[in-house]
């Protein structure tokens, strides 16, 4: 029997409710993942939804400039330090289910699973 999973734009869409519902004014949201072509990608994709969202949404690759009325999306290798990921309002994880940086990934508000890029599931990495 073939598992459901949600299209990839359904989750964009639910990520950008919860973020513009959340933060109503500024945000600053960090793509961690292994490779900076995939949270710059999934960046845009997300800034993408939030734009359809009704809100204005950004991507950068540095924490400086973070508007006052936007959602600023910020990838790469700069979303991954510690002292930028305690700037950030939300933190998303593109897991690829492996079991590599657990620890970091237990610190993460938001895990997805990517490992099918078209259909990326939401992980709770809480320890309930």
């Amino acid at each position: 029997m073939a598992r459901w999973a949600p299209q990839k734009q359904d989750v964009l869409d639910a990520l950008a409710t919860e973020i513009t519902t959340v933060y109503p004014d500024r945000a600053i949201i960090a793509i961690l993942a292994d490779d900076p072509a995939e949270s710059a990608a999934f960046g845009r994709d997300l800034a993408d939804a939030i734009d359809a969202a009704g809100r204005a949404a950004t991507v950068a690759s540095t924490f400086d400039g973070a508007s006052a009325d936007a959602v600023t999306i910020v990838t790469g290798p700069v979303a991954r330090d510690e002292t930028n990921l305690t700037r950030s309002h939300v933190q998303v994880w593109l897991d690829h289910g492996r079991d590599e940086d657990r620890a970091l990934r237990r610190s993460i508000g938001i895990v997805l699973d990517v490992s099918d890029p078209e259909h990326p599931r939401r992980r709770f990495a809480d320890s309930c």
